[in-house]
Order: C-alpha cells, then structure tokens, then sequence
C-alpha cells in the first residue's frame, strides 16, 4: 500500500506542477505543441523517405529501437538521482514508509512517466498521420506502413530503459569498487541484448520473444536494490567536503572582481562551485565528446562500407562538427542555465535578500556558465575539424561559432530559467521534460540558421564568413543582455516563502 501511496503523491505533485505551469503561461505550452507536431511530421516524412528508398540505409528498425532505449534509460537515471537517491526530502516517506516500498513507489513513476511520454509521442505522430490522410498526400512508409509490433517493442523497450536506469540510478552512489564491480557485472544484460539486435530485424525470428524476456528480466532486477536504498540515499545526501576550487585556485581569479563587483564574483564563485558539485559540466562535457566521437566513427565506418558520393561527403563532414557545437551549446549552456533557479530549491529566499540586484545575480550566472566556453572550444571546436581535416580558418571559424552559440544558448536557458523555475523539492532543480523540450528544439532551430547562414558565406569566400560571423556573434551578444534584462525582471517580482 505504502509503494502506491507514494506513487499517488508524485503523480498529484507533477500534475498540479504541470498545470500551473500551463496556466501561467499558455503561449509557452502552444509553443511546445508546435514544436511537437513540427518533430512529428519531420520524423515521419524521414522515415517516408527512407522507406520507400531501395538503398540501404544505416539508420534500421533496429537501431532506432536501441537508441530510444539509450534515452529512456538515461532520463530514468537521472530521475532516479534526484527524486530518491538525492533527495533530502526523501527522509520524511523512508522514516513514514519501508525504504523498499518508497522504493517501488519511485519507480512506478519513473516507469509510467516515461511511458507517458512516449504516449505523448505517439499521439503527436498519430494527429500528423491523420493531418496527411486529410491532405490528400498520405505517407505510405513505402507500401509496409508502421507495423503494430514494432510499436509494441518499442512500449517493451521504455519499460526496460525505466528498469534499467533505475537500478544503475543506486549503482552510481556506491564506493568506487563495488560500483564498478556492479556496473560491470550488471552492463552483461543490455550489452549481450544490444549486440544481438544491432543486425537483427526486430520483426522476424526471435526478436519479439527476445525483447519480451530483455524487458522481463530488467523489470525483475529492480527488487535488488531495495536493500541499498537507505545507503545509497545517506551517500547522495552526505555533504560534500570543500572543494579544491574553493580554497586555491579561486584566489587566481581575483581579476573577476575587478571586472564585475565583489558582490556579483561572490555569487560566480558559488555558482562556478554548485556546477561542479552537482557533476553537471563534466558529465555534459563526456556527453558531448561521446557523442562527436561516435559521430565521426559512423561517418568513417560508411565511408569504408559505401561509396559515398562526393556531395554527401562535403555536407556530412560540416554536420557533424555542427552537431557537436549545438550539444556543446545546449547541454552546457541553455540547460545549465535553464535550471539555474529550481536548484537553489526553497534557500531561493536567501538570493532574494542579499543586497545584490536581480540583474547582477542573472549577469553572475551568465558569467558562471560562458567560464567554461574555452573548454568547449578546446574539446569541440578545435578537435573535430582537425579531424576531419579542416585547415585553420575553418578551425578558426567553427571556434567562433561556438562561442557565438554558446552566448545565444545562456540567454536562452536564464530566462526559460526564470520562466519556469522547478522549486519541487523533489525534483533537484531538474527542469520538467515540457521546459527541457522547448529549450532544446528552439536552440536547434536558432543554431541552424545561424551555422547555416555564416557556414554558407564562409564556403563562399572568408571574408563573407568573417563578416556574418561577426554579425552573428554581436546580435547574441545584443540578445544575451536584453534577456538578461527580462530575466531579472521576472527575478525581481518573485514572490517566495
């Protein structure tokens, strides 16, 4: 009984969250809509095109199954760490409730939030489907459709990502032996899995019977951690000792205060040391060196199993050194920023006296966050094309252009920051999946047009892209502090208790 209590209170906490969300600001959820659909229809008429092609694509069935179970499974980690694991509010229902049973509630909301999401997916690509039908022009998926067992791996799939990111969700907050012990120990099972369904077609042989018993066995190694809930919930909440940023090396940065105030680098300081803690920047900044990595990896793997047509080559090479700058962008600045807010949590109250304006407190995070743009470039902007064998001024080029993007990105994040401040205890300051969704596509949409537009001046001559990149990066920069300004504003008429 006590599981389903505490699942009934997560489901009534994110539903009033969400609905005052909505009502607060109605343009913003008709934004996400629109994006939604936008996704929608762009993914159905790639998945048209591929379809119908005879060619053979590297992008299977199959591979777009793994990758929406990579997905779920990180997002239920995450949720996991700051809903139990993390949460220092956790101890009113484990002193109330059986460590195991909270537990199990936990988890019944990870599972069913993600497969509420994927439902939301589903309805947005079935209102698109519908729209086509409607227009005369229906999508055919080349004579096959979407077959219904494909569909229901899929809701298989979301299951065992929840189950899946669950456990490893406890299995990060052990001591450094038995936590890699157990992630090697534990990483058989969606290994030996994903090697088998790489190749295989998820609707003929063995397939569905495999993801039907994947899906029984992940949901059956939740129960093994119920032991190491009070454990893993003492370590994620432990203090952490004081940093070595905070007693050496901040003593080098004094030229901060000269540049800002002593009041605002205080505040940068605090906010340089809370990023770093919370492992935000390092595990953002492997996300995105994976991701580049992998990126590079796929394309030299078909150019070594294909013919690539010189076209292709000249536009792959240049997405990919994009892609790496978005993610660069998106994930250490507009989501860094967008939870900016929702993690002070309820000691919101202490920013809001001390004798320091809005302003300079939104202008210290934007300080806080731009920091570590130089480890961008040195991980993103200069390796990559590099790589790819670029020469300088293109290096140069992609250099400014995530720098350019990165300003964009933080505007962005602070004020959908000040927007939407997650203050649910539970949530760790962890922005909601509406808010994240919204940040994500519109950065992606601004990226596009402005790589696409400088990129496309640069290929003409270099001076043209010296000149839009230039443009670029003062009209971000123009952008950055009139958003700035309007979230300060939005921080100043804060009310909170």
């Amino acid at each position: 009984m006590g599981a389903f209590q505490v699942f009934g209170v997560e489901c009534l906490v994110h539903a009033r969250t969400m609905k005052a969300r909505m009502l607060r600001n109605p343009k913003g959820t008709v934004w996400f809509v629109a994006l939604l659909i936008a996704t929608a229809w762009f993914g159905l008429v790639l998945a048209d095109i591929v379809a119908a092609s005879t060619e053979e694509f590297l992008v299977k069935p199959s591979t777009l199954l793994l990758f929406a179970f990579l997905v779920f499974t990180g997002k239920s980690v995450v949720e996991t760490q700051h809903r139990l694991v993390e949460n220092r509010e956790s101890v009113y229902q484990l002193v109330a409730i059986s460590p195991g049973r909270v537990a199990l509630g936990k988890f019944l909301w990870v599972l069913f939030s993600n497969l509420g999401l994927l439902a939301l997916a589903y309805l947005a690509v079935t209102y698109v489907y519908i729209l086509t039908l409607w227009s005369g022009h229906p999508l055919t998926f080349g004579g096959h459709g979407i077959p219904p067992l494909y569909l229901v791996e899929l809701i298989m799939l979301t299951a065992a990502a929840s189950s899946q990111g669950f456990v490893y969700g406890f299995i990060t907050t052990l001591p450094l032996k038995r936590r890699a012990a157990a992630i090697v120990l534990y990483s058989q099972i969606p290994g030996v899995f994903g090697a088998y369904m790489k190749d295989a077609d998820p609707l003929g042989g063995n397939a569905p019977l495999i993801v039907l018993c994947f899906t029984l066995l992940s949901i059956s190694t939740v129960p093994l951690v119920f032991p190491m809930v009070l454990e893993a919930w003492n370590t994620g909440t432990a203090g952490k000792r004081t940093m070595f940023i905070q007693r050496r090396i901040w003593s080098g940065w004094s030229w901060l205060e000269r540049l800002l105030s002593r009041k605002t680098a205080w505040i940068v300081r605090k906010e340089v040391v809370v990023n770093i803690q919370r492992k935000e920047i390092a595990g953002n900044m492997m996300a995105v060196v994976g991701t580049a990595a992998l990126l590079i990896w796929t394309w030299r793997w078909i150019e070594d199993s294909w013919e690539v047509p010189v076209v292709f080559r000249d536009l792959a090479y240049p997405v990919i050194i994009c892609t790496g700058i978005y993610l660069s962008g998106v994930l250490q600045a507009g989501l860094i920023g967008l939870g900016t807010l929702g993690k002070e949590g309820k000691s919101i109250w202490i920013f809001k006296t001390l004798p320091v304006s809005g302003y300079s407190v939104f202008r210290a995070k934007a300080v806080s966050i731009l920091l570590f743009t130089p480890v961008s470039v040195v991980l993103i902007a200069l390796p990559l094309p590099v790589l790819l064998g670029f020469g300088a001024h293109w290096v140069l080029f992609y250099a400014v252009s995530l720098v350019s993007v990165t300003v964009l990105f933080t505007g962005i994040g602070l004020y959908l920051g000040s927007l939407y401040p997650e203050f649910v205890g539970e949530s760790g300051g962890t922005p909601d999946i509406v808010s994240m969704y919204t940040l994500m596509m519109t950065c992606l949409i601004l990226s596009a047009l402005e790589l696409g537009s400088a990129g496309f001046a640069m290929a003409r001559h270099i001076v043209y892209g010296a000149e839009v990149s230039g443009i670029w990066f003062c009209v971000n920069t123009i952008i950055l502090l009139g958003l700035l300004e309007k979230a300060s504003e939005r921080y100043d008429r804060m009310e909170v208790s």
